[in-house]
């Protein structure tokens, strides 16, 4: 004799990826994780971001923040990850270990996340 018994139901959510909540920094960081994710599709297209983003580079800026960024990139900086905040009408961007970091006027987010590519 077999005996059976009913098995419990399960939900499964799919895991979504970080919506932008409106802020330029997590939009951003958005951003930066499309450009991550096509690179290891192997997307040509992928090289524009990084490209636009460099022009944001600054060699020095003020001191890091001592709050939780507003958002982060942990694939960004080889590795590092880049630690976002929001700063008046920037968003500052900060790489561990260096001096230097992306200054992008939260106006011109939108138009640089714009060239990250969507799966």
């Amino acid at each position: 004799m077999i005996v059976t018994a009913p098995l419990p139901t399960i939900e499964i959510e799919k895991a979504l990826p970080p919506i932008a909540t409106g802020s330029a920094a997590s939009e951003l960081a958005t951003g930066f994780l499309r450009y991550a994710s096509a690179c290891w599709r192997g997307d040509r297209c992928a090289a524009v971001f990084p490209l636009r983003q460099s022009a944001y580079w600054h060699p020095a800026l003020p001191p890091a923040p001592v709050a939780a960024p507003d958002a982060v990139s942990p694939h960004g900086a080889a590795g590092r990850g880049i630690r976002w905040y929001q700063a008046g009408q920037d968003v500052l961007g900060y790489v561990p270990g260096l001096e230097g970091g992306y200054q992008v006027p939260a106006r011109m987010v939108p138009q640089l996340v714009r060239c990250a590519p969507v799966a």
